[in-house]
C-alpha cells in the first residue's frame, strides 16, 4: 500500500481550511501511512517542492518494503532464522549423518519456522528462554518424542551460538522432558519357536512367485535374532560383510562399526536363500533403502499376526539378542560394542532391566551355597542351642543333676556379646 503524501500546513497558513492536499501554499509535505510490511509511518519530508517530496515519499516505501527489512534485519539484528537453519543442514549434510536424521531436523524447523511467523520472529536473536518453552508446550508428541525432538533443538541453538550468531544459546538451563523409558520386551524361547513354524508353514503354502521371498523371510529372522541389527542394516547386510562366520559392518544409524561372530546354524540358511543381488541377501541394492525395509517390516507384520504374537515388531529380535547376551553373561559394555551403540548410556538406559535379573539370578545361586555350608551349619546349631537356653531361663529352675547342652566357648562368647548389645 504507496504512503499518502499530503501537506503539512502550520498554524497560520492562509490556506489551511482548503485542506491537506492542497500544495501552492509553500508549506512542507508530509507521508502517512502503512508499508506493505505492516509498519504504520506519520512523516515530515522536511521539504516543500513537490518532485523532492515524491521522490523522498518513494525511497521510504522502498526502505520499508519486507524484502529491504529482512536485509536490514540481517544486517543490523543478526543471522536470520531461515539463513541459520539452511547452514545448519548445510553442516549436518557435510558430517554425512543418515538421512532420516536429517529429515527430523528438517521438520523441526518446520514447526519452528511456523512458530516465529506466528511472533513476527525473523533473526535468531529474537528467540528467548520463555519462547523455547512456548514452542515446546505446544508440541503433543509422546514424552520420548518430545525429549528427543528438545534435544535437537538444543543442538541448533548450540551451534548458533557457537557460530557467533546469538549471544546466548535460549535452550540452557531448561530442564529436558522427564521420560523413562519402558522395558523392552524381548521374545521367548516359545514365541521364537511360533515365528519359526510360521515363517515356515508360509514357505509351504507360498505361490511359486512368493517362495523365493518367503524363504529369504525366514533367513532374515534368524540374522536379525542372532546378530541383534536393525532392520534397515540387516536388509542393507552385504554377502561379502561375512566372512569365516563372522559379520563386518558398519551400522546405519550411529556409523559405528560393529563385529559379530554368526552361529553356523544362520550362515546356512544365508546361503541356502536365493539372494535379492549379487551383493545383498534381502535388497537388490535399487531405490531407497528405507522402501526396502518397509517391505520387510510389512512381511514381519503379517507374520506376527499368523503366528498370534501380541506387539510384534522387528526391533524385540534386537531386544532378544541382548537379554540372552546379558542372561549368560555378557558385560553391558561388550554388549554396547556389539549392538553398535554410541554411548554404554544408551544400552544401560534400555537394557539395565535386564542386569537386575542377571544379578537375581546370581544371588538365587549364592543363596543355594548356604544350604550345605559347615560353617553357617554350625551357626544355626549354635542360635538353636542359644534358644533352648533361654527358654530353660524362663522355666523353673533345674536341678544340679539336669544336664544341660552347653555350647563350645566361641559360641558362649558370641551369645554373651550379643546380650550385652541388646
Amino acid at each position: 500500500m504507496p504512503l499518502t503524501l499530503y501537506t503539512r500546513h502550520v498554524d497560520d497558513c492562509p490556506a489551511k481550511a482548503k485542506g491537506r492536499f492542497y500544495s501552492r501554499c509553500g508549506c512542507n509535505f508530509a507521508v502517512q501511512g502503512r508499508s506493505d510490511a505492516g509498519k504504520y509511518l506519520r512523516q515530515s519530508l522536511d521539504t516543500a517542492d513537490p518532485k523532492e517530496a515524491r521522490e523522498k515519499a518513494d525511497r521510504l516505501e522502498h526502505d520499508l518494503s519486507p524484502a529491504v527489512e529482512m536485509v536490514r534485519a540481517s544486517s543490523e539484528e543478526g543471522k536470520t532464522i531461515e539463513d541459520g537453519k539452511k547452514e545448519f543442514l548445510a553442516e549436518l549434510k557435510t558430517r554425512n549423518l543418515n538421512g532420516r536424521t536429517i529429515y527430523k531436523y528438517e521438520f523441526l524447523f518446520g514447526l519452528l519456522g511456523k512458530f516465529a511467523a506466528a511472533r513476527g520472529f525473523r533473526v535468531l536473536k529474537q528467540f528467548d528462554k520463555d519462547s523455547i518453552l512456548t514452542f515446546r508446550a505446544e508440541w503433543t508428541d509422546g514424552p520420548n518424542s518430545r525429549q528427543k525432538k528438545f534435544e535437537r533443538l538444543r543442538q541448533f541453538f548450540k551451534f548458533a551460538h557457537e557460530s557467533g550468531w546469538i549471544d546466548r544459546n535460549p535452550t540452557t538451563g531448561i530442564k529436558p522432558v522427564k521420560f523413562r523409558p519402558e522395558p523392552k520386551d524381548a521374545f521367548t524361547d516359545t514365541q521364537m519357536q511360533k515365528i519359526l513354524g510360521s515363517a515356515a508353514k508360509k514357505i509351504a503354502e507360498a505361490p511359486s512367485y512368493a517362495v523365493d521371498n518367503a524363504r529369504r523371510l525366514r533367513a532374515l529372522i534368524l540374522f536379525m535374532r542372532y546378530s541383534g541389527l536393525r532392520i534397515g542394516d540387516a536388509t542393507s547386510a552385504e554377502v561379502a560383510s561375512l566372512q569365516d562366520g563372522k559379520l563386518s559392518r558398519h551400522t546405519q544409524k550411529t556409523g559405528s562399526h560393529v563385529y559379530l561372530e554368526i552361529p553356523p546354524e544362520v550362515i546356512r540358511a544365508l546361503d541356502e536363500i536365493p539372494k535379492a543381488s549379487e551383493r545383498f541377501w534381502f535388497w537388490s541394492g535399487n531405490g531407497k533403502l528405507e522402501t526396502a525395509s518397509k517391505d520387510w517390516q510389512g512381511r514381519l507384520a503379517d507374520l506376527f499376526e499368523d503366528a498370534g504374537i501380541q506387539d510384534g515388531h522387528s526391533h524385540r529380535f534386537r531386544h532378544t539378542f541382548a537379554k540372552d547376551h546379558l542372561s549368560k553373561g555378557t558385560s553391558m559394555q561388550d554388549l554396547s560394542k556389539l549392538l553398535g551403540h554410541a554411548s554404554i548410556k544408551v544400552t544401560e538406559k534400555y537394557y539395565a532391566k535386564w542386569c537386575t535379573e542377571r544379578q537375581e539370578k546370581a544371588s538365587a545361586a549364592m543363596r543355594r551355597t548356604w544350604i550345605n555350608d559347615p560353617v553357617l551349619a554350625w551357626e544355626r546349631e549354635a542360635n538353636s542351642t542359644d534358644a533352648k537356653l533361654e527358654r530353660a531361663d524362663e522355666a523353673e529352675p533345674v536341678s544340679e543333676e539336669v544336664e544341660v547342652a552347653v555350647p563350645p566357648a566361641s559360641t558362649r562368647q558370641v551369645r554373651e556379646k550379643r546380650r550385652t548389645v541388646n
